[in-house]
């Protein structure tokens, strides 16, 4: 039977302390069930979990194009700090 999602990240997890950049890249087609697997894995490990798609567009769409691409790396700084723990980012789009 094949291992599911949620149970292939869970597993990653405690590699993630010995790694370099503590960082686990999930690439997967946008579905329900990713979203639900990330949503459990953090839960379960008592971790965070953003949306960052969401957090993000809340935060941009008052703004022109120009004060987007200078705004985001402050409100990234923003979302993300006070955040010294694993941190789930969902819905991050890399163009």
């Amino acid at each position: 039977m094949p291992v599911s999602l949620r149970e292939q990240i869970e597993n990653r997890l405690p590699e993630l302390e010995y790694a370099y950049h503590h960082l686990l890249l999930v690439v997967v087609p946008t579905s329900t069930e990713k979203k639900q697997d990330f949503k459990q894995v953090a839960t379960h490990a008592g971790l965070a979990y953003i949306n960052l798609g969401l957090v993000l567009s809340q935060r941009l769409i008052e703004l022109t194009d120009r004060q987007r691409s200078l705004r985001v790396p402050r409100l990234m700084d923003e979302i993300l700090s006070g955040k010294d723990t694993t941190i789930f980012l969902d819905n991050t789009e890399i163009r």
